[in-house]
């Protein structure tokens, strides 16, 4: 019964106490290391030139090209997912 009433109060005050996380509001924030990271190993860069040996057949101009934008322009603001462009 003692230990049942203690987890309830760990319970109750671990649900009390704020949130905390990154501060999100700047976009792109911590790609610049994420990118330098994805350079530097021979797995991603693998995984790269993959995407664009496939998305350099797609035959639509205009979807190639954002396609191969969308992970080969990593600065580029993509639109969100389902809006036209």
């Amino acid at each position: 019964m003692f230990r049942r009433d203690i987890a309830v109060c760990c319970v109750v005050l671990l649900s009390c106490t704020p949130a905390s996380a990154a501060d999100q509001t700047q976009v792109g924030a911590g790609n610049l290391l994420a990118q330098q990271i994805g350079n530097a190993s021979p797995l991603v860069q693998s995984a790269v030139e993959l995407l664009e040996q496939n998305a350099r057949r797609i035959q639509d101009a205009d979807l190639r090209a954002m396609t191969l934008d969308s992970f080969l322009n990593p600065q580029y603001l993509h639109p969100a997912p389902g809006s036209r462009y």
